[in-house]
C-alpha cells in the first residue's frame, strides 16, 4: 500500500524523508498509520486491508476457540479416565505406606 510519511525513517539501506510517498505492506501501513507515523495515499486502500486484517483476525479467533474447545475435550476425557483408574477395587488397590510410630 501507498503511504505519505509524516516522519522521517531511516535503515540501514534506505533514507526515507517526511512527505515521501513509499510502498509498504498492508500490515505494515496499517501500523504506521494507527501510529500516526504516515497517512494513506489511497483511502480505498486502507478500508481494503483492514477489512482483510480483521478477517484474518476473526479466523485466527475461531481457530484459537476451536483449539481451545479440543483441548478442553481431551481433558474431560483424561479426568474421567484418571477417575475410572482410581475407583479400582480395594484388593487392587496399591496398599498405602502406614507411618510409622515415633520412636520415644
Amino acid at each position: 500500500m501507498k503511504v505519505k510519511l509524516l516522519v522521517a525513517r531511516v535503515g540501514v539501506t534506505f533514507s526515507q524523508n517526511r512527505g515521501d510517498e513509499i510502498d509498504v505492506g498492508d500490515a505494515e501501513a496499517l501500523r504506521m498509520i494507527a501510529a500516526g507515523q504516515a497517512v494513506a495515499v489511497d483511502a480505498q486502500a486502507v478500508a481494503d486491508a483492514q477489512a482483510a486484517a480483521d478477517a484474518q483476525a476473526a479466523a485466527d479467533a475461531q481457530a484459537a476457540a476451536d483449539a481451545q474447545a479440543a483441548a478442553d475435550a481431551q481433558a474431560k476425557v483424561d479426568i474421567d479416565a484418571a477417575a475410572a483408574r482410581a475407583a479400582v477395587a480395594p484388593e487392587q488397590a496399591v496398599p498405602q505406606a502406614k507411618p510409622e510410630k515415633a520412636v520415644k
